[in-house]
């Protein structure tokens, strides 16, 4: 590696970070604590998170994203784990991965339509690259890897799927870190040098969002009621267990019209009402659900992708509670 030292001081760095605010000036923020119990991984899922540290800070600001690491889920055990490129190649429990980023903060995706044998796969190409060292130059080669690659290259590897893209770091935006970016890798600017960035794992095709805990991005638009007209498809999350999937339908104001949900026995419930409180110029909402067995719950939704996704939490009058995500139906996802 021609830059050990310096490699060194840098992931050290990242991993140890404290959160600076605008200015330089320390600002004590509480995390939010991350109740696994309350989660819906499955081996296979992608988490990203961010470092609060100069170099978490440049790759985020690089990439134009909230996001400067990421991992895999893989279950040990009965127990959700992470595989990440941090150091060398490691498997961490699940909730020591949440602690180790910004706020806890971080948000999950999931690969679309993959069966239990094709994520063994992923996660068999993943584990062969268990204990190789941290790529601080991010240069495509197999003797170093870093976060994202790891995650992109088991997919390709196992089953020929691109999770993000591989872009130039000449068409990110690098021009306000020549000198810092230019000494990680060496002593020269390296513009052509190809990478796949944890934003662009976010936004492949082939995962869907399941949940967030970062804010919205500044640049996501905001939206009134009859952002939901249509149809919409998704699932949820039954405190963190049971998982079952929903459709609802809204007329060209918002309006609720039509929607059932499916437990994970197979067993249909529609649903009867669901009353939306009237939003204007908003990123959120909040909705309460009442189906055909007289129980009550009450969503807070928040609106993403641009209007194409609905992710949120729910609780009902029993005392359950757990996660939703829905997406917009198509012509291509009917």
């Amino acid at each position: 590696m021609r830059c050990g030292r310096f490699s060194l001081v840098i992931i050290l760095v990242l991993v140890s970070a404290t959160p600076v605010a605008a200015g330089g000036k320390r600002k004590l923020v509480r995390p939010e604590p991350v109740n696994l119990a309350e989660l819906d991984l499955r081996e296979g899922d992608i988490l990203l998170q961010h470092f609060a540290s100069k170099l978490g800070s440049v790759i985020a600001d690089v990439t134009d994203s909230q996001y400067s690491h990421c991992g895999m889920v893989v279950m040990q055990g009965g127990e959700p784990h992470v595989i990440e490129a941090i150091g060398p190649v490691r498997i961490i429990p699940a909730e020591d991965w949440f602690k180790q980023g910004h706020l806890h903060r971080f948000t999950q995706v999931r690969p679309r339509n993959l069966t239990r044998e094709q994520i063994s796969k992923v996660r068999r190409e993943a584990e062969k690259m268990l204990g190789r060292p941290y790529d601080i130059q991010y240069e495509w080669d197999e003797q170093k890897i870093y976060c994202s690659e790891l995650v992109y290259k088991a997919f390709d590897r196992a089953l020929g799927i691109e999770v993000g893209s591989r872009q130039k770091l000449g068409d990110l935006n690098w021009i306000s870190h020549p000198l810092f970016i230019t000494y990680l890798a060496g002593g020269k600017l390296p513009l052509r040098r190809v990478m796949v960035t944890p934003e662009s794992l976010v936004h492949s095709e082939h995962v869907k969002l399941i949940t967030s805990t970062f804010p919205p991005r500044k640049d996501e638009p905001r939206h009134n009621q009859k952002v939901l007209a249509g149809r919409w498809r998704g699932e949820y999350s039954l405190n963190g267990r049971e998982i079952g999937s929903a459709t609802l339908q809204f007329a060209g104001g918002g309006e609720f019209t039509a929607g059932q949900l499916v437990t994970k026995t197979g067993h249909v419930v529609a649903i009867e009402q669901c009353a939306i409180t009237p939003f204007r110029k908003s990123r959120s909402f909040q909705a309460q659900l009442k189906d055909s067995r007289g129980i009550t719950s009450l969503a807070d939704v928040q609106i993403r992708d641009d209007g194409d996704r609905l992710i949120g939490t729910w609780r009902d009058d029993l005392g359950n509670k757990g996660l939703l995500s829905c997406e917009r139906m198509t012509d291509q996802t009917r």
